[in-house]
């Protein structure tokens, strides 16, 4: 759908996942090169029931 560098860092996924959402809602699943992105994008308004995997030590889902 899309991508882009978010420079591992938390702000800079979260701006990215909320430019996303604005012409696709229906988003099932993220997936972040670290867990920073990660949580950076569950902060995201919609992202509920999505799945976020990250090359981290986690996998994240907000319900």
């Amino acid at each position: 759908m899309a991508k882009q560098a978010a420079d591992f860092d938390r702000a800079k996924g979260l701006s990215f996942i909320e430019n996303i959402l604005q012409s696709h809602k229906d988003i099932q699943a993220v997936f972040a090169h670290n867990d920073e992105m990660a949580l950076g994008a569950l902060e995201a308004h919609g992202m509920n029931n999505v799945f976020v995997p990250s090359t981290g030590s986690i996998n994240h889902r907000r319900s």
